[in-house]
């Protein structure tokens, strides 16, 4: 595996970059990695505090408590959407015919991620939460999963999951069905 792709995929994906060991870095050398990081997820909250408490606060903080920002695709990818795509990484989405059950759900993502190993990159999904009720946002970064957080009080009759994962094709994902009850597209072109 390519550790710059790595490191690409990830930063790509990811919502909030949280930058470290600023004591070691100029000010420039800070401005200079803020580019660089703009440059391969310009959608991502930077986090540039200084003291630790302040990063935290900053990267876990309230995020209803953000406010919307606007963003407009820069002309450059406006024009070639298809340049953008890396030729190793895709995205698929899943998406139930029912509404499974918690546990099932749970073994279905731990199954994935056992399966894909290293080749998943980030997953997001919206799920039934325990007992069928409300919906919780379950994500990962690679095959460490975050905590599971439970989402306003919504139903819904189906999950539904994205997978940006590096190197697999449909057919990798089409085993992975949970008997029947999941129905995978992929979303490029």
């Amino acid at each position: 595996m390519d550790e710059f792709d790595n490191v690409a995929a990830q930063l790509g994906a990811a919502h909030t970059i949280a930058m470290t060991k600023l004591d070691l870095a100029s000010a420039e050398q800070r401005r200079l990695a803020r580019e660089s990081i703009a440059g391969f997820n310009p959608l991502a909250q930077v986090v540039d505090a200084d003291s630790v408490r302040d990063r935290a606060r900053e990267a876990f903080g309230d995020t209803q408590a953000d406010p919307l920002h606007e963003w407009t695709a820069p002309s450059f990818q406006r024009e070639s959407r298809r340049a953008l795509l890396h030729p190793r990484v895709r995205i698929f989405c899943a998406r139930s015919r029912d509404t499974p059950a918690w546990e099932q759900t749970l073994d279905w993502m731990e199954n994935i991620s056992g399966a894909l190993g290293d080749s998943l990159l980030r997953m997001k999904a919206i799920v039934a939460g325990p007992l069928g009720k409300g919906r919780v946002l379950l994500q990962s970064v690679g095959t460490t999963f975050a905590q599971p957080r439970r989402l306003v009080a919504i139903e819904a009759s189906d999950i539904a999951a994205i997978f940006i994962v590096r190197d697999c094709g449909m057919s990798d994902f089409e085993c992975l069905d949970m008997g029947g009850a999941i129905r995978w597209t992929s979303l490029q072109s």
